[in-house]
């Protein structure tokens, strides 16, 4: 099943995806999603990485219908 978040960025720069996070996090996608999802291990370390790259993008996280 595909991710189904909608990922928005402040200003009109384009919006971020799950790989611009990854890639900012120094991880891959699968994390990310786990990570989004709280479904599944994501190390301490990943955990922090995503956090910071969620914060500095500026992604928000809305559920799409």
């Amino acid at each position: 099943m595909r991710n189904r978040y909608h990922i928005s960025f402040r200003g009109n720069e384009k919006m971020p995806t799950i790989r611009n996070v990854a890639k900012e996090a120094g991880v891959s996608s699968t994390p990310v999603s786990r990570y989004l999802n709280k479904n599944g291990y994501v190390s301490e370390e990943a955990k922090k990485s995503i956090h910071t790259a969620i914060e500095l993008l500026h992604y928000i996280i809305a559920l799409m219908k």
